[in-house]
């Protein structure tokens, strides 16, 4: 059988970690912290979804596959408590960005507690020659996810988007922000394809929101190093 969603996973890890690499061979020759939140966004995100797919690809134990699971969302949360702070911190609102860092990671804990409170173990699910474990959970709490993900790409999303049309006589602002806002808005569809639009795990879904998280992060990554020379400091030029 062929674990094609843990396959896609492994593949978005591989990515991340090697775009995490390119920003840290950025972040060594200029270093800012907007790049570490990005360089920390990225490397979070690959290692959530490093523990999403390895022990699916190497074990058939059902207990394993659940625990690296559930595990994988101290990471998944991690990764969305730095991305969220971008914004924030390029209008200067530093103060708000580390209140939903702290926000992100503290719903994350909750969320990992939750799971293992409420302890199921995934169950294969088999089509044709293809095999995915579905996670077993409550609804709500895979719906609190959707909510709480997308909320936060609408948030982040609507910030480059407005700033980037507000500032677009600043051709790098505007560019750079047109990139990380349309990313960021593929992360979104992702997240709907995973959670809010899919409380039962189907398979399908999924797989398709792995693919929206590719495109996303491809996309966010062009922004970040677009024309790396020229730096933007927060608040000098959005807000």
């Amino acid at each position: 059988m062929i674990p094609i969603v843990s396959i896609t996973d492994l593949v978005l890890a591989v990515l991340c970690f090697g775009i995490s690499a390119k920003l840290f061979a950025s972040y060594k020759t200029k270093p800012s912290q907007l790049m570490r939140y990005f360089l920390a966004f990225y490397l979070f995100f690959g290692i959530s979804f490093l523990f999403f797919s390895i022990p699916e690809i190497f074990s058939k134990h059902a207990t394993i596959i659940t625990v690296f699971n559930i595990l994988a969302y101290l990471s998944f949360y991690l990764a969305l408590a730095y991305i969220a702070q971008v914004p924030f911190d390029l209008l200067g609102k530093t103060r708000l960005a580390m209140g939903i860092f702290y926000f992100a990671a503290i719903f994350g804990i909750i969320f990992v507690i939750m799971r293992f409170v409420d302890y199921h173990p995934s169950v294969p699910e088999i089509k044709g020659s293809y095999i995915f474990w579905k996670p077993i959970y409550a609804s709500w709490l895979r719906s609190a996810t959707g909510i709480f993900s997308g909320a936060l790409a609408i948030i982040t999303t609507i910030i480059f988007y407005t700033q980037g049309i507000k500032h677009r006589a600043n051709r790098l602002v505007f560019i750079r922000s047109m990139w990380m806002g349309t990313g960021l808005l593929f992360l979104l569809f992702s997240s709907l394809s995973t959670y809010t639009l899919n409380p039962a795990a189907l398979f399908t879904p999924i797989l398709v929101s792995t693919i929206l998280a590719m495109i996303g992060l491809i996309l966010i990554f062009i922004g970040v190093l677009y024309k790396t020379e020229e730096t933007i400091e927060p608040s000098s030029t959005l807000n």
